[in-house]
């Protein structure tokens, strides 16, 4: 190994031994800067002080200092000592719906987890793609989008597809670092994480609800579980359909099937018949589906339809979810969603979205606003996407996002709802893998290069671009 390698090593692993002490000292001095030093012009000295603890808030997600649940419930409560916000505006998003309604899932989640049933759903449905690679990756979509229904996280979505992406890269021989291996780990990210299931539906991913959260805070619009189902539905099919195909495409993979089949149909017989939990939490999500689907009729909201069936299933006799079940919920989760929704109250109520709008978003998007409506929404993307760079957590982006990106629309006449999608969209696509924790372990095993992935994804995230802007002129029909 060269001098340069061993030193490059070095800084790399010293970075990652120490990067809490750095974060840590990053947002001290970052934070009394902002606090102590020069006024911001727009801002009051309240709303200065607002804004250096949401900075603060924002680099420790950013280097990962503590988790991520506690952080934005000190962050809350730091908030309330320091009588910056009242305790109502700062724990805001705890008594949103929206965060129950994630909860509620999670639980759902969590039983077809436990009980087996979303591996048999996940394995039945690749068993009837026989022996062909392009149907065998084309219904890891279909899986994805079923799963993306009742498990709201794509990182869960990928630890049940896990085991078998592991055993598809030995029986397609894929090597590290191989086209077969990159094709692979993106057709699975696409399928089961940012892909298709977490636009398809509001429970898809966290990001939905907390970007729908902000449209109702700011606007007063809402959209239902049964509105964004009929909306995203020509959405979902097409961008899966040109992640699909780009995909192999820009890898030039050439994989051939040599038994991959095989450990499918051998999980299956392990799996054996439906045993009784499995069936009992078959026909609770199917009641939670239902609910969702009816909501506009029945006038019960989908927080509550999940938080109703999510508790049952741990009721004697008819639930299938123990008390350990419970310990085991993503509880850290749900703390970073009331905080993430908290962020934009605490935003609003200390107008530093409308001072950010003026002094950050304008700016970046008057050049392309003189295009009209394309050119905003093309600018309100691209400063979406651009932060995503920046905050690796994609819940954290939106959440930081969403309040400005919608401010701006009211504030120039776009349609908020709209300006919502657009701030959704530009969430998903990336190209380094920090920015996206859920790939971490495809990374892991089908260890592609830097370089091979970037330019695959940085392709396909013009491609993304471009989706969206068609996506959002079809939305336009329907809003």
């Amino acid at each position: 190994m060269s001098q340069a390698s061993v030193e490059t090593s070095s800084q790399k692993s010293f970075f990652a031994e120490n990067k809490k002490l750095i974060g840590f000292v990053v947002c001290m001095v970052v934070g009394f800067y902002m606090w102590f030093g020069p006024p911001i012009g727009g801002l009051t000295p309240h709303s200065q002080h607002v804004l250096a603890s949401v900075v603060v808030l924002i680099l420790g997600l950013m280097f990962e200092i503590m988790s991520i649940g506690n952080l934005v419930l000190l962050w809350a409560v730091f908030l309330i000592i320091t009588r910056l916000e009242k305790p109502s505006v700062a724990l805001d998003g705890f008594v949103n719906e929206t965060t129950w309604l994630v909860l509620g899932a999670f639980m759902i989640g969590q039983a077809a987890i436990k009980t087996n049933l979303a591996k048999r759903i996940a394995y039945n449905v690749m068993s009837v793609a026989g022996d062909s690679y392009r149907r065998l990756t084309l219904m890891l979509y279909v899986v994805g989008w079923i799963l993306g229904a009742f498990i709201p996280s794509g990182t869960a979505r990928m630890a049940i597809i896990f085991p078998i992406f592991v055993g598809l890269l030995e029986a397609f021989r894929a090597q590290p670092d191989s086209p077969e291996s990159l094709d692979l780990m993106l057709q699975v990210k696409w399928a089961f994480s940012t892909g298709g299931p977490s636009i398809a539906w509001l429970t898809g991913s966290l990001v939905n609800p907390i970007i729908m959260s902000a449209l109702t805070k700011i606007t007063g619009q809402t959209v239902s579980w049964s509105q964004w189902a009929v909306w995203m539905f020509i959405p979902t099919i097409t961008i899966a359909a040109l992640m699909w195909y780009s995909t192999t495409r820009l890898t030039g993979a050439k994989p051939k099937i040599e038994g991959g089949l095989t450990q499918i149909r051998d999980e299956l017989k392990t799996l054996g018949e439906m045993r009784k939990e499995e069936k009992a939490a078959a026909v609770w999500m199917a009641v939670a589906v239902l609910l969702w689907a009816t909501g506009d009729l029945t006038k019960i909201n989908p927080a509550w339809s999940a938080m109703l069936v999510g508790l049952l299933l741990f009721a004697p006799y008819i639930g299938v979810l123990k008390n350990k079940d419970l310990k085991e919920l993503d509880w850290g989760m749900f703390l970073f969603c009331g905080g993430a929704i908290s962020l934009a109250a605490v935003i609003s109520e200390a107008q530093i979205d409308a001072w950010a709008v003026k002094a950050l978003l304008h700016p970046l998007i008057a050049p392309l606003s003189q295009f009209g409506t394309i050119g905003s929404f093309t600018g309100l993307w691209l400063f979406g996407y651009f932060m995503h760079f920046i905050i690796p957590s994609g819940t954290a982006t939106v959440a930081a996002v969403a309040p400005l990106n919608l401010q701006y629309a009211v504030a120039n006449g776009l349609d908020p709802t709209l300006t919502a999608f657009v701030t959704n969209f530009a969430n998903r696509p990336f190209i380094f893998p920090y920015q996206i924790m859920s790939i971490m372990l495809l990374w892991g095993f089908a260890k592609p290069s830097i370089g091979s992935a970037a330019r695959v994804l940085g392709i396909q995230s013009v491609l993304w671009l471009v989706w969206s802007l068609l996506m959002i002129a079809y939305l336009d029909i329907f809003i």
